[in-house]
């Protein structure tokens, strides 16, 4: 599991539960923002979640198994975080216990910045949407 060790919780930033009577996700919070706004404006805002390797899988098992918190799955869209290689304060490369070079996540910002163009390409201009929102290492960026 991944990222929610910060929080206490054994599992992805979303799926937490942070205390609300519902006991709701943070992942299912942001969907009810969501779909008030599909009410109010008629229109599905593009979410796009960030992941990492670690927990990809099971980001995606919680949406399924909580049926997309009833929002259009066509709407979401997971995308894993990048990597790039460990350095230490002389700026060699660091190699782990099997030899191969460590990797670190990279950050949310080179993801949108690289898949902004992809994204805008392949969703955005063709389909002529001007909004999105993205969850990203536990930050909601739209």
């Amino acid at each position: 599991m991944d990222n929610g060790t910060r929080l206490g919780h054994n599992g992805p930033k979303g799926t937490y539960d942070f205390g609300l009577k519902s006991h709701k996700s943070i992942f299912e919070v942001l969907c009810d923002n969501l779909k008030e706004n599909y009410k109010k404006y008629g229109v599905y805002v593009r979410w796009y979640i960030m992941t990492s390797k670690e927990n990809n899988e099971d980001t995606i098992k919680f949406f399924e198994k909580n049926k997309f918190f009833n929002y259009p799955k066509e709407n979401i869209f997971f995308f894993k975080q990048g990597e790039l290689p460990v350095l230490d304060k002389e700026g060699k490369i660091l190699i782990n216990k099997q030899g191969l070079i460590n990797r670190a996540a990279d950050g949310h910002g080179r993801n949108i910045c690289i898949n902004e163009k992809k994204w805008r390409n392949r969703r955005y201009e063709t389909k002529r949407y001007k909004m999105g929102i993205f969850w990203t290492s536990g930050q909601c960026i739209s």
